[in-house]
Protein backbone atom coordinates (compact mmCIF):
# COMPACT_ATOMS: atom_id res chain seq x y z
CA UNK A 1 0.00 0.00 0.00
CA UNK A 2 1.45 3.34 -1.05
CA UNK A 3 1.59 6.10 1.52
CA UNK A 4 0.70 9.63 0.58
CA UNK A 5 3.59 12.11 0.90
CA UNK A 6 2.55 14.67 3.48
CA UNK A 7 5.21 17.30 2.80
CA UNK A 8 7.17 18.26 -0.28
CA UNK A 9 10.85 17.33 -0.02
CA UNK A 10 13.96 18.32 -1.91
CA UNK A 11 17.70 17.79 -1.65
CA UNK A 12 19.60 20.00 0.77
CA UNK A 13 20.68 23.00 -1.34
CA UNK A 14 23.80 23.76 0.68
CA UNK A 15 25.17 20.17 0.71
CA UNK A 16 27.94 20.89 -1.79
CA UNK A 17 29.07 23.93 0.20
CA UNK A 18 28.95 21.95 3.46
CA UNK A 19 31.25 19.31 1.95
CA UNK A 20 33.62 22.03 0.73
CA UNK A 21 33.78 23.59 4.22
CA UNK A 22 34.49 20.18 5.75
CA UNK A 23 37.28 19.44 3.27
CA UNK A 24 38.81 22.86 4.04
CA UNK A 25 38.67 22.01 7.76
CA UNK A 26 40.71 18.84 7.23
CA UNK A 27 43.08 20.54 4.76
CA UNK A 28 43.74 23.31 7.34
CA UNK A 29 44.54 20.64 9.93
CA UNK A 30 46.98 18.89 7.59
CA UNK A 31 48.66 22.17 6.61
CA UNK A 32 48.83 23.68 10.11
CA UNK A 33 52.61 23.29 10.39
CA UNK A 34 53.14 24.92 6.99
CA UNK A 35 51.17 27.92 8.33
CA UNK A 36 53.24 28.02 11.55
CA UNK A 37 50.43 26.56 13.64
CA UNK A 38 49.72 23.58 15.87
CA UNK A 39 47.59 20.48 15.41
CA UNK A 40 45.70 18.77 18.19
CA UNK A 41 43.64 15.60 18.17
CA UNK A 42 40.59 14.91 20.27
CA UNK A 43 36.97 13.99 20.06
CA UNK A 44 34.29 16.27 18.65
CA UNK A 45 32.88 16.70 22.18
CA UNK A 46 36.19 17.81 23.67
CA UNK A 47 36.25 21.26 25.24
CA UNK A 48 37.74 23.12 22.27
CA UNK A 49 37.81 26.43 24.15
CA UNK A 50 40.90 25.31 26.06
CA UNK A 51 43.18 24.77 23.01
CA UNK A 52 41.61 27.85 21.35
CA UNK A 53 43.30 29.82 24.10
CA UNK A 54 46.62 28.95 22.43
CA UNK A 55 45.82 31.19 19.44
CA UNK A 56 44.12 31.36 16.07
CA UNK A 57 46.68 29.08 14.46
CA UNK A 58 45.64 25.91 16.29
CA UNK A 59 43.65 23.28 14.37
CA UNK A 60 41.95 20.08 15.54
CA UNK A 61 41.01 16.90 13.73
CA UNK A 62 37.88 15.91 15.73
CA UNK A 63 38.26 12.18 15.55
CA UNK A 64 34.68 10.90 15.25
CA UNK A 65 33.80 13.06 12.22
CA UNK A 66 37.15 12.17 10.63
CA UNK A 67 36.44 8.47 11.20
CA UNK A 68 32.92 8.90 9.77
CA UNK A 69 34.45 10.53 6.69
CA UNK A 70 36.69 7.48 6.33
CA UNK A 71 33.63 5.23 6.65
CA UNK A 72 32.05 7.03 3.68
CA UNK A 73 35.01 5.86 1.57
CA UNK A 74 34.36 2.11 1.64
CA UNK A 75 37.69 1.06 0.11
CA UNK A 76 39.83 3.19 2.44
CA UNK A 77 37.69 2.24 5.45
CA UNK A 78 38.16 -1.46 4.73
CA UNK A 79 41.93 -0.99 4.46
CA UNK A 80 41.94 0.93 7.77
CA UNK A 81 39.84 -1.70 9.54
CA UNK A 82 42.00 -4.53 8.20
CA UNK A 83 45.23 -2.73 9.20
CA UNK A 84 43.90 -2.26 12.72
CA UNK A 85 42.97 -5.91 12.99
CA UNK A 86 46.37 -7.00 11.63
CA UNK A 87 47.95 -4.81 14.33
CA UNK A 88 46.18 -6.95 16.94
CA UNK A 89 43.15 -4.86 17.88
CA UNK A 90 39.82 -6.66 18.22
CA UNK A 91 37.26 -6.23 15.48
CA UNK A 92 34.45 -5.72 18.02
CA UNK A 93 35.90 -2.38 19.17
CA UNK A 94 34.30 0.89 18.01
CA UNK A 95 34.55 1.10 14.21
CA UNK A 96 35.20 4.85 14.32
CA UNK A 97 38.15 4.22 16.60
CA UNK A 98 39.44 1.45 14.33
CA UNK A 99 39.08 3.63 11.21
CA UNK A 100 41.08 6.39 12.89
CA UNK A 101 43.77 3.98 14.14
CA UNK A 102 43.94 2.36 10.71
CA UNK A 103 44.61 5.73 9.10
CA UNK A 104 47.47 6.25 11.58
CA UNK A 105 48.80 2.69 11.13
CA UNK A 106 48.72 3.00 7.33
CA UNK A 107 50.14 6.53 7.62
CA UNK A 108 47.53 7.66 5.08
CA UNK A 109 45.29 10.70 5.39
CA UNK A 110 41.85 10.52 3.79
CA UNK A 111 42.52 13.78 1.91
CA UNK A 112 45.90 12.60 0.62
CA UNK A 113 49.43 12.36 1.88
CA UNK A 114 50.72 10.90 5.12
CA UNK A 115 48.60 11.06 8.29
CA UNK A 116 49.26 14.49 9.87
CA UNK A 117 50.58 13.72 13.35
CA UNK A 118 49.05 15.92 16.07
CA UNK A 119 51.28 18.03 18.31
CA UNK A 120 49.19 17.11 21.34
CA UNK A 121 46.05 15.25 22.33
CA UNK A 122 43.30 16.96 24.30
CA UNK A 123 40.39 14.63 25.03
CA UNK A 124 37.49 14.44 27.42
CA UNK A 125 36.36 11.06 28.65
CA UNK A 126 32.70 10.84 27.56
CA UNK A 127 32.48 7.17 26.71
CA UNK A 128 34.35 4.12 27.87
CA UNK A 129 36.71 4.08 24.89
CA UNK A 130 37.74 7.71 24.38
CA UNK A 131 40.74 7.92 26.72
CA UNK A 132 41.95 4.54 25.47
CA UNK A 133 41.42 5.68 21.87
CA UNK A 134 44.12 8.28 22.29
CA UNK A 135 46.34 6.16 24.50
CA UNK A 136 46.66 3.84 21.50
CA UNK A 137 47.37 6.82 19.23
CA UNK A 138 50.20 7.77 21.60
CA UNK A 139 51.48 4.18 21.41
CA UNK A 140 51.35 4.28 17.59
CA UNK A 141 52.88 7.77 17.40
CA UNK A 142 55.30 7.99 20.36
CA UNK A 143 56.10 11.39 21.79
CA UNK A 144 52.66 13.01 21.54
CA UNK A 145 51.67 14.58 24.88
CA UNK A 146 48.18 13.50 25.95
CA UNK A 147 45.78 15.29 28.28
CA UNK A 148 42.49 13.57 29.12
CA UNK A 149 39.87 14.73 31.59
CA UNK A 150 36.82 12.99 33.00
CA UNK A 151 33.38 14.45 32.38
CA UNK A 152 31.04 13.47 35.18
CA UNK A 153 27.43 13.38 34.06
Amino acid sequence: MATKQKYETQPLKCWGRAKEIRENFYRDYAQAHEKGGLRWAGGAWTFGAIPCGLGDDVWSITSEPYAASIAANKEFSMRCLEATERAGYARDLCSYMRNYWGSVILNEYLWGGPFPKPDFIWQDHICCSHAKWYQVVCDLEPGIPQFCIDVAV
